[in-house]
């Protein structure tokens, strides 16, 4: 099937996509919020929406690696539930439906985040249940709080496979100070179960992070706050986990480690520029080709907003790159893999209303693709 066959057949998915990028680019952001449901004098239940959707054009990527590629996907919906039972006790259920990349066979509506979180002082909370491991800047903004579209996929999925989308099942004891100038993340969570880990032992995840400029209080991050913060962040993170590859005969442990900057500010006319930076290392003790170092160097410049309006565009670019350990066996420098990215957003509310088209060339396994990805982001927060 050629592509014009293609834009055809997904005409009725395509016009759908069209439509709802046309109203989404007509809401005041005023209007986006979500619901509350007031419990007691202390508890209440927030009820939001999440919505990420896009057409992916892909050069000769089609099932006979021949034809052009074009992918409709929900790349995630969600319904976030969270709110507050007590004083000071919170909690977060959030499910998530998508059909990325394989919308006919793995469509499903799954638990991601189930976890409360008791705070005895903005210095000490103790947070339990299935939540996202404390770990680099990407992972804990995800990727609906990223400053591109994509999760840095080249750089930043090896090490412990998380249960889904980052997260695990565990408990973390974390805090901030100088109300987010500082915080801190200690956990012990599943990682490995079964298999080379027949000690089941646990992983430990651990992350440091220090705000120079405006704080970011909370447990996540996010890498792009459009002008509400100046933010000069630097965090440092690690993973690791004992027999967490091989097999029964013979197993080791696998440890990853990251430190990721950010830094964003707002100059004089009203523009925001923002430059991030991650480094990666991943530690296998010579059992997988995953072993080596990455590294991801993006930035961003969001224009003025228009007079009489707060939409604004931004130009985005990121580069990302994953170099195997040459004196692993196997290791080939031909898949040593790169990623390419430049677009542009426009902005209709932060992280809550965002339209993306994004170019991007990939180098993986000796492979080189060219893509085009035209996405819509809504949220209710």
């Amino acid at each position: 099937m050629n592509i014009s066959q293609s834009i055809i057949t997904s005409y009725p998915k395509l016009s759908g996509l069209i439509v709802l990028t046309s109203l989404l680019s007509l809401i005041a952001p005023d209007a986006i919020s979500g619901a509350r449901l007031k419990v007691n004098n202390d508890g209440y239940i927030d009820i939001n929406l999440g919505l990420k959707a896009s057409v992916l054009y892909a050069k000769n990527q089609a099932p006979n690696d021949i034809d052009d590629a074009l992918d409709l996907d929900i790349e995630s919906a969600r319904l976030y539930l969270s709110g507050q039972i007590f004083s000071k006790l919170t909690f977060e259920f959030t499910g998530d439906y998508s059909n990325f990349s394989d919308a006919d066979k793995n469509s499903d509506f799954q638990l991601i985040d189930a976890s409360i979180n008791y705070q005895f002082n903005p210095f000490i909370n103790l947070k339990v249940g299935r939540f996202i491991r404390p770990g680099d800047r990407a992972t804990q903004a995800g990727p609906y709080f990223s400053n591109t579209w994509d999760y840095p996929v080249v750089v930043a999925v090896n090490g412990v496979p998380p249960i889904i989308a980052g997260r695990d099942e565990g408990v973390a004891l974390w805090g901030q100070t100088g109300v987010g100038k500082f915080k801190y993340y200690a956990g012990l969570f599943e990682g490995i179960k079964g298999g080379s880990n027949r000690s089941d032992s646990p992983l430990f995840a651990g992350r440091i992070e220090y705000n120079f400029w405006d704080p970011e209080p909370g447990y996540y991050n996010a890498n792009a706050h459009y002008g509400a913060k100046d933010i000069l962040a630097i965090g440092l993170s690690v993973q690791t986990q004992k027999n967490a590859i091989g097999n029964k005969v013979i197993s080791d442990r696998v440890s990853s480690y990251a430190v990721d900057l950010l830094i964003e500010k707002v100059l004089d006319n009203s523009a925001v520029v923002t430059f991030e930076a991650a480094l990666y290392d991943y530690d296998y003790h010579n059992l997988s080709l995953q072993q080596g170092d990455g590294y991801l160097v993006s930035s961003s410049y969001l224009l003025p907003a228009f007079q009489g309006s707060d939409n604004r565009f931004q130009l985005v670019a990121r580069y990302q790159d994953f170099t195997q350990d040459p004196d692993i066996f196997g290791a080939n420098p031909l898949h040593d893999n790169q990623r390419v990215e430049a677009g542009v957003h426009y902005i209709i509310k932060g992280h809550s209303a965002k339209l993306s088209v994004i170019f991007a060339n990939q180098k993986m396994h000796g492979n080189d693709y060219d893509q085009v990805r035209l996405g819509v982001q809504f949220q209710t927060f």
